[in-house]
């Protein structure tokens, strides 16, 4: 997508989302599965302070419902700091957010990871992905779920800049790497 496409997503949902004004965001856009680790994502979201920082998870309800990954994040007091939102029918988040986290059990491809990545925004995933070279082109990490809350506590900590520049590398090596010529 071109930057100005991005913008005008970016303000729209930002525009949906008021929640997100003034805040960092850190997205989860995936199916509502455990396989995809969404509640111990909640868990290590909610396990210390975050800034500025809110967790956008957006997706298809498939074993959890919005009302369901609410309820939880309520019972454990992650009010304001979680936003859940169903994303069937929308278009993905990706210009909204700072950073992309899926912390999967495994991954075939994991296309949300190449749809963040076109699109400039750094990724963290566990090593269940084929994502490995992340870190090889410096466009985010790809690492044991024993590992993924460390990372991404480090990752909540680089300054703006910096996770904009490693966006900017994926963008580059997804541009690159994942086009319809080369797969092909």
């Amino acid at each position: 997508p071109s930057a100005v496409a991005e913008a005008g997503e970016a303000q729209r949902w930002r525009a949906r989302l008021p929640a997100l004004a003034g805040r960092r965001v850190a997205l989860f856009y995936s199916r509502f599965h455990a396989k995809k680790r969404v509640i111990e994502l909640i868990d290590l979201w909610l396990a210390k302070p975050r800034g500025d920082w809110v967790l956008l998870i957006a997706g298809i309800p498939e074993a959890y419902s919005v009302a369901q990954l609410d309820a939880y994040i309520v019972r454990n007091g992650g009010g304001g700091r979680i936003l859940v939102r169903d994303g069937a029918g929308q278009p993905p988040p990706y210009a909204a957010c700072d950073l992309f986290v899926l912390p999967s059990h495994s991954e075939n491809f994991g296309l949300v990871v190449a749809e963040a990545l076109v699109r400039g925004v750094p990724v963290l995933t566990t090593d269940g992905s084929p994502w490995h070279e992340l870190e090889t082109v410096g466009a985010g990490r790809c690492v044991p779920w024993a590992d993924f809350g460390p990372v991404m506590d480090a990752l909540l900590n680089e300054p703006r800049d910096a996770l904009t520049a490693s966006g900017e590398r994926g963008r580059r090596w997804a541009g690159a790497t994942f086009t319809w010529e080369k797969t092909a």
